[in-house]
């Protein structure tokens, strides 16, 4: 099908975002299921104070952060950003793709803060995300970022050995 570009989407009024995400989602629900699946986020990871979704595309809001421990963009936030890949994915998977690698990646120099993230998936493999201001410029966009199933279950147990000197 016809691929939405999320860099024009961004840019247009925000009352579309109803139009391409028309559905509200539990943040409960998100953080639920990731606890299900293994992954434990705490406070300063868990910053969506809204989710929205439709088809391909999801949205958050973020809650404001007061604490930015020198970092222009938070740690959190990009975390946030990347969390929205897991809004629709069916619930017959069992398994929790994580992030393997991006192929392109912009900081843009942009001082303010980061209210919006959004992800455009491309499959389950593959997705665009950006985090946005509340005028909905760009902070930051990871361009064709790819996830793969962790092997954890099946790697081998790595265990400290002491050598007596």
């Amino acid at each position: 099908g016809e691929q939405t570009s999320l860099h024009a989407w961004q840019l247009s009024d925000p009352t579309s975002v109803r139009v391409h995400c028309p559905l509200t989602i539990a943040t409960s629900a998100l953080y639920d299921s990731f606890h299900h699946s293994g992954l434990e986020y705490g406070p300063a990871f868990r910053m969506h104070s809204t989710l929205l979704a439709g088809g391909a595309q999801a949205m958050g809001s973020l809650h404001p952060r007061w604490c930015w421990d020198g970092t222009q963009v938070h740690p959190g936030d990009l975390d946030a950003s990347l969390q929205l890949h897991y809004i629709g994915r069916p619930t017959t998977m069992s398994s929790t793709p994580l992030p393997f690698a991006v192929q392109e990646v912009q900081l843009l120099p942009i001082l303010a803060r980061s209210r919006w993230a959004q992800v455009c998936r491309e499959g389950f493999e593959s997705a665009d995300v950006h985090l946005c201001t509340s005028d909905r410029s760009s902070v930051v966009q990871l361009m064709g970022l790819k996830l793969r199933v962790s092997q954890l279950e099946n790697a081998p147990v790595l265990r400290p050995q002491y050598v007596t000197v």
